[in-house]
């Protein structure tokens, strides 16, 4: 009698064990699901696209030209524009970092990479003169980590990943 208890306690907790794994992995699919269309309508809303379109527009001499432009206060929705895509995107870059969401989903949610690595080469030299002058590295270190596994992906698909602004795409090396 003791032994069939046991075969048959093994038996329920191999099962449960089975159950529980088939439940999480169907929460998690769903759940990445969710994650994807949730991105997914904030990436082609009009609100986002308008955001996309203005950033592109900008122009600017130099990091002081860009300040005096589009950060001072004077140009505070501007400032706000700007703000709000990189941390935008440094999200995205931190989350793909910690394995929160799959790095496939974030390509196609990019075009293929297009939208951040774009916006980073257009934004580069920026962020990197803000890093020195503010005596902050780390400053939108997640959007530059996003844009690396982008260019990653990119390559391991056999497709360039340098982005030609002057030509607004990419280009072979």
């Amino acid at each position: 009698m003791a032994g069939v208890s046991v075969t048959i306690a093994a038996f329920y907790y191999t099962f449960t064990l089975r159950y529980t794994r088939m439940n999480l992995k169907n929460t998690l699919d769903t759940r990445k699901a969710q994650l994807f269309m949730q991105q997914y309508q904030i990436n082609a809303s009009v609100w986002f696209m308008k955001r996309d379109t203005e950033l592109r527009r900008w122009e600017w001499e130099d990091y002081d030209d860009f300040q005096d432009k589009y950060l001072n206060n004077k140009n505070s929705e501007l400032g706000a524009i700007w703000l709000s895509f990189m941390m935008w995107a440094d999200g995205f870059g931190y989350l793909l970092k910690e394995n929160l969401v799959d790095a496939e989903m974030v390509y196609q949610l990019g075009q293929g990479g297009i939208g951040p690595i774009r916006q980073w080469t257009r934004f580069e030299p920026i962020i990197r003169e803000m890093r020195e002058r503010g005596n902050n590295p780390a400053l939108f270190q997640w959007f530059e980590y996003l844009v690396d596994e982008m260019k990653k992906m990119r390559e391991q698909k056999g497709l360039s990943s340098k982005w030609s602004r002057a030509l607004n795409r990419f280009v072979e090396e």
